[in-house]
C-alpha cells in the first residue's frame, strides 16, 4: 500500500471560507468551481476556523487514483467519499453532504 498520494491539492472548508495553498491556473478554474470565497495560505496549520471538511482534489480519477489510500487510511476514523471524477472529500463521521451544503449561506465572497 502507497503511504502518500501524489499530485493531489487540498481545501480545507471553514465557517469562514475555503483554504488552499497557491495553485495553478487550470486547476484555480476548477475550484472556483464549487468555492465562493477562497483564501490562500501558506500553510495548513495556523488557520482560525472550524473546519468541517477536506476536499482532496486529483487530477486523475479520485476513485482509482487517491480514494483507497485515503480511504484505507482515514476510513475507520473519518468518513471518505467519492463525490465527484476528481474529488475525494474527508469530513467526520456523521457529516454529510447535506450537512455540508447548508454552510455555503454562511461562507459569502
Amino acid at each position: 500500500m502507497r503511504n502518500s498520494i501524489s499530485d493531489v491539492e487540498l481545501v480545507l472548508c471553514g465557517t469562514k471560507g475555503a483554504y488552499m495553498k497557491k495553485i495553478n491556473e487550470d486547476l484555480s478554474s476548477e475550484i472556483f468551481k464549487y468555492y465562493v470565497k477562497r483564501i490562500i495560505v501558506d500553510d495548513f496549520d495556523n488557520i482560525d476556523d472550524d473546519i468541517f471538511k477536506i476536499a482532496v482534489y486529483d487530477p486523475y480519477d479520485s476513485k482509482e487514483h487517491s480514494y483507497k489510500t485515503i480511504s484505507t487510511s482515514l476510513g475507520d476514523k473519518l468518513n471518505v467519499v467519492v463525490s465527484g471524477k476528481h474529488w475525494v472529500d474527508v469530513s467526520n463521521k456523521g457529516v454529510n453532504k447535506g450537512l455540508s451544503n447548508s454552510y455555503k449561506n454562511i461562507i459569502k465572497p
